[in-house]
């Protein structure tokens, strides 16, 4: 499982498709209704079902830039890190 979350820590989206993209460690996040406030910095984490307090380290920042008033929505892709665990999810 991968979870996404904005620069201001705010878990923003979940995917958890069973079946892995790429090389297991690539994820598409969809995000819905798209606004300039949800614009900036994301960064991906991985963990697992049976241990959600347990977070891999983030992957690298990527950056959402919307452009104009609303978007219906966006798809942001990213490799994701696994192993490396750590505790928490900040």
């Amino acid at each position: 499982m991968f979870v996404l979350t904005h620069e201001d820590g705010v878990r923003t989206a979940q995917n958890r498709s069973s079946t892995p993209q790429g090389n297991g460690r690539q994820a598409t996040f969809h995000v819905p209704h798209v606004s300039p406030t949800q614009a900036g910095a994301y960064q991906c984490y991985g963990t697992s079902r049976s241990s959600p307090h347990l977070w891999s380290h983030p992957s690298d920042q990527l950056q959402l830039e919307v452009k104009g008033e609303d978007a219906p929505h966006a798809f942001l892709g990213t490799s994701c890190p696994g192993g490396g665990w750590r505790e928490g999810g900040s």
